[in-house]
């Protein structure tokens, strides 16, 4: 995937993360789209460096425009791409059942990554809170996460048929 579609990409996902998320939340919770298309992209392809650095550039967008604290979103969306970058390598990228687990894990990575970073900051953080949002959160996450994972591989299956790919 080229960077100029990882952009769009991304580029996407921020603008619907901030307009539409919000309006189809259940309990309070949102699906978090830019997360979603990190650890999709990052489980998808094996070259990660360039959705880990859009995935943090636009975390960290998120975070300027809509947090009181900067660079918590960013930080835990950097790790978790790392993260994911790194367990990738022992599943099967054609497989949807193991990008369920990765979805899953990589949910709750980011979510207990910024839950230390708000309990050792003066910040408000309620350990409870989260885990009481998280299981919402991890099935919207699977949702979204699984249709975007087909069509990402409608994309690379209609890249396959052309006499040039790679």
């Amino acid at each position: 995937m080229s960077i100029r579609n990882i952009i769009i990409a991304y580029a996407a996902a921020f603008l619907l993360q901030i307009t539409f998320a919000n309006n189809i939340a259940v309990m309070g919770t949102g699906p978090d789209l830019i997360l979603v298309l990190t650890i999709v992209l990052c489980y998808m392809y094996t070259d990660c460096y360039p959705v880990i650095i859009c995935g943090t550039a636009f975390a960290l967008l998120h975070d300027l425009l809509l947090s009181p604290y900067v660079g918590i979103y960013a930080l835990s969306m950097l790790l978790t791409g790392i993260a994911v970058m790194f367990a990738s390598r022992f599943f099967n990228r054609e497989n949807p059942l193991p990008l369920a687990g990765v979805l899953a894990a990589g949910t709750l990575l980011c979510s207990l990554v910024q839950w230390i970073i708000y309990a050792v900051s003066p910040a408000e953080g309620s350990l409870m809170l989260m885990l009481k949002n998280l299981p919402v959160l991890i099935i919207y996450d699977l949702i979204i996460g699984l249709v975007a994972f087909f069509v990402v591989m409608k994309y690379r299956k209609r890249k396959k048929k052309s006499r040039y790919y790679l």
